[in-house]
């Protein structure tokens, strides 16, 4: 678990829910891409000795809740040959969210019954060798996970990498929910705080 500048008690409260089973890496980097690039380096170097094909990397965020199956279904995909896995976000109901933001993601988010194209930090998994390969995490605040997976797919193209030739490697699942709760700020400019 990666704590980037927290003001409050997120890395105590972390490490106290983690006890022995994890590890809270503490950074100042302040910008998504980055934190993701350091929580994803410190699960590297501590399974160094795993193939990196054996790994996954679950990425979500602070302030969202995922389902008790979310890795199940993750690793599920993966053991059927998914490279990465892509899941959709919803807004949580009994949160605060202005309603300005509920109404413009309601009117764009489009998700069709088995699918979708939307890439989201807070929902994505990816094994360690195709995370490496598509050089990772980019340092961006903002569209961090967009970037991770255009470099996969230009990294397929390039080099015909065994996910990307061997039928859908990135699963893009529509059953596979996460609730963002209600933030009373929003810390990103052009983030979902912003919705027109």
């Amino acid at each position: 678990m990666v704590s980037d500048h927290s003001s409050d008690r997120t890395a105590e409260r972390a490490r106290r829910a983690l006890g022995s089973h994890g590890e809270v890496v503490e950074c100042d980097v302040r910008s998504a891409g980055a934190a993701r690039r350091v929580g994803c380096e410190a699960v590297l170097s501590h399974f160094h000795g795993v193939a990196h094909d054996q790994l996954w990397l679950a990425n979500t965020d602070a302030d969202t809740f995922v389902p008790a199956d979310w890795l199940a279904v993750q690793l599920s995909a993966a053991d059927q040959g998914a490279a990465a896995v892509a899941g959709i976000v919803k807004l949580d109901e009994h949160a605060a969210h202005e309603s300005r933001v509920r109404a413009a993601f309601n009117r764009t988010y489009m998700t069709e019954v088995d699918t979708h194209t939307h890439v989201h930090g807070a929902n994505l998994g990816l094994r360690a060798d195709a995370y490496v390969e598509t050089g990772g995490w980019s340092l961006l605040g903002l569209a961090e996970d967009h970037c991770l997976l255009a470099g996969g797919v230009a990294d397929q193209q390039r080099r015909h990498h065994q996910w990307a030739t061997h039928g859908p490697r990135v699963r893009r699942l529509c059953r596979h929910l996460e609730s963002i709760a209600g933030c009373p700020r929003f810390r990103l400019s052009n983030g979902s705080g912003e919705m027109p």
